[in-house]
């Protein structure tokens, strides 16, 4: 299991906005991978500035490659990624 921590870009919000409900249709359809996702807000809850998903796969090149289709890091939305290996010890959601 991965942890994916994406920050957007400067200024990037009406990109984000473009691409979200294709995002949301690729996470939906993947649903069997994506096991938390949402979006990284700014301090006053206003905007949206990246994300964060855990997703349940085995290597880090799977993730990438998963990252990959994700119509946010084709659309370029990403200033970065940092992928990080998780293990679940706590689930209270």
């Amino acid at each position: 299991m991965y942890v994916v921590i994406c920050k957007d870009k400067q200024n990037s919000q009406n990109l984000r906005k473009s691409l979200r409900q294709e995002h949301l249709d690729f996470i939906q359809k993947n649903n069997h991978i994506v096991k938390i996702a949402g979006p990284i807000l700014t301090e006053d809850s206003q905007s949206m500035a990246g994300s964060i998903l855990i997703v349940d796969l085995t290597t880090k090149a799977e993730v990438e490659s998963f990252l990959n289709q994700d119509p946010y890091s084709k659309g370029e939305l990403f200033e970065n990624k940092e992928i990080l290996h998780y293990k679940l010890v706590i689930n209270n959601l």
